[in-house]
């Protein structure tokens, strides 16, 4: 959320590399129910490498200020 965040406010912009979209394109979500325990976000994908590196930057960036 945080990386969309800074994309849609301007914060960051994204080269257009073909590998980059492909890895954003592949990212899955679902909610995990368990009884008794928090609702949980599983984020996945099988190519998720290199967003799962720009959301870890991204946040790092924020993180900073």
């Amino acid at each position: 959320m945080n990386l969309l965040a800074m994309m849609e406010s301007g914060k960051l912009k994204l080269l257009k590399d073909e590998n980059l979209i492909q890895s954003l394109k592949s990212i899955q979500y679902e909610y995990v129910e368990r009884e008794g325990r928090k609702t949980e976000l599983r984020i996945f994908g099988n190519y998720s490498h290199i967003a799962e590196g720009l959301i870890r930057a991204a946040w790092l960036a924020e993180k900073d200020k």
